[in-house]
């Protein structure tokens, strides 16, 4: 089974947030925000800023929608 790993750009982006505001967050819980961000540091990181994870991607919501 592949881990899923996200970049901070690509973090930040699915979460809607501030890449900066993510970035503090990810080297708050330990992690290198210029390596590889993992599932699980992900899912932390959008606990923290009350978003939803997985995030829903945007062709899933519009067919949720209609």
């Amino acid at each position: 089974m592949a881990t899923v790993t996200y970049d901070l750009k690509e973090l930040s982006r699915l979460l809607g947030w501030n890449p900066a505001h993510c970035k503090v967050i990810v080297k708050q819980l330990g992690a290198d925000p210029n390596g590889p961000i993992s599932e699980d540091i992900a899912a932390k990181v959008a606990g923290k800023i009350r978003r939803p994870w997985p995030p829903q991607i945007e062709a899933e919501a519009e067919a949720v929608a209609s």
